[in-house]
């Protein structure tokens, strides 16, 4: 017996229609879902998603072992004579500072002195390059470097001493002629000053010029010295010189005082002879780069220590 089409159909819906309603009657499809209900779901997505930061053959694919880094650079050889700066920055240098160092020669110094400049420490690289000068023995080319860095670091740094009332005084001594100790009486005042502003300070110069009487018609010497200002000073040994004219009498003047000086520092102190003046070299330029400060200041104090007697 065969069923009727219609009540197929019929019974087929009733079935679909009957399991739809059955399942979905407490469903409310109107309201949307809670945050709780999405995360949850997220999760569950999340979950069901294959692992895509791992490729599929990680595990049989083997790891290369990663390269060893390049060996480092051997370090330099250590210097067994390494030059190092005063730990004692702070300390207001002396002008005998680096003098225990002068054993040690004129190379040292002058890397020493170098470095310091390098610093920015221009007056204790000044004191460096003064102590080549007056406590070793340098060569000709040592010299010559320390005598050109003496001149420009003179130019950038004040006096030494910046106080007049501290000043060693001394006298600049000069006999002559009257005529021409008229002439010579600027040139000297100016010659004191030259002095003043080679020592930096450290001496104060005052003039005195000794006139005398002579009929000889021939150019009348310019005798030179100088003297401490105590009462029983000491002097140095006088030169003189012939008056040519009055447009050499100046450098005629300073020459002869830097020779004075350059003979009293060699046979009264312990000091060296400073470097002669060159032919293309000025007085006034010899007198504040060949004699340092220090040597200026002996040269002071000698001057007024009574001399030893006889």
């Amino acid at each position: 017996m065969r069923v009727p089409v219609p009540i197929v159909l019929l019974l087929c819906l009733s079935l679909v229609g009957g399991l739809w309603w059955f399942g979905t009657r407490d469903t409310d499809f109107l309201t949307p879902p809670s945050e709780s209900e999405l995360t949850e779901i997220r999760s569950r997505v999340q979950l069901s998603l294959p692992q895509l930061n791992q490729p599929a053959d990680a595990v049989s694919t083997p790891q290369q072992p990663e390269e060893p880094p390049p060996p480092a650079p051997p370090p330099p050889p250590e210097d067994p004579n390494p030059v190092t700066i005063d730990p004692e920055l702070n300390r207001p240098p002396s002008l005998d500072e680096y003098l225990n160092l002068a054993p040690d020669g004129a190379a040292l110094l002058i890397d020493l002195a170098i470095l310091l400049e390098s610093k920015e420490l221009f007056q204790r690289s000044l004191l460096a390059w003064e102590r080549i000068i007056d406590s070793t023995k340098p060569n000709d080319s040592q010299i010559d470097t320390a005598i050109a860095a003496i001149q420009r670091l003179r130019a950038k740094l004040p006096d030494w001493n910046t106080d007049p009332a501290q000043a060693i005084n001394v006298t600049l001594h000069a006999s002559t002629n009257l005529k021409t100790a008229k002439t010579l009486k600027p040139i000297l005042e100016e010659t004191a000053r030259d002095l003043e502003r080679a020592s930096a300070g450290i001496l104060k110069v005052a003039t005195a010029i000794t006139t005398k009487s002579t009929k000889s018609t021939t150019s009348p010497p310019v005798a030179l010295w100088l003297t401490g200002s105590t009462k029983k000073p000491r002097s140095t040994a006088i030169l003189s010189f012939k008056f040519k004219s009055s447009k050499t009498l100046s450098n005629d003047t300073r020459k002869t005082v830097f020779q004075i000086l350059s003979e009293f520092l060699a046979q009264e102190t312990t000091l060296p002879t400073p470097r002669a003046i060159g032919e293309n070299t000025s007085p006034i330029t010899a007198l504040n780069s060949h004699i340092s400060r220090r040597s200026w200041q002996e040269l002071g104090r000698k001057l007024n220590t009574p001399p030893k007697p006889q």
